[in-house]
């Protein structure tokens, strides 16, 4: 069996519009981020015991302000005919020290 994939338009509208989303947000490169191993119990010891993580990659934080993230929303709504949100809901979600 053979998969064959093809690119669906409504699913490219949905990545953009998520792309959309975190315009402004900028680039940065290598971040990183202290990688936790965790506890090994012995009975699962033995495939990954000789390797020595210690750093890792990561998204960086989010630097666009709730105005920010909630003018980008609106624009996405605008394009796609959607109601427009007053507010961000959940704003707990959204993890910035920058906020």
């Amino acid at each position: 069996m053979q998969f064959k994939f093809k690119i669906q338009p409504y699913q490219t509208d949905a990545v953009d519009a998520v792309v959309r989303v975190f315009e402004g947000q900028p680039k940065i490169e290598n971040n990183l981020y202290t990688f936790d191993k965790g506890v090994i119990s012995n009975d699962k010891r033995g495939l990954f015991d000789d390797i020595e993580v210690i750093n890792g990659f990561g998204n960086a934080d989010i630097r666009l302000t709730e105005n920010n993230l909630l003018e980008n929303i609106n624009n996405v709504q605008y394009i796609n005919n959607i109601k427009k949100s007053d507010k961000i809901v959940g704003r707990n979600l959204i993890e910035s020290k920058f906020m």
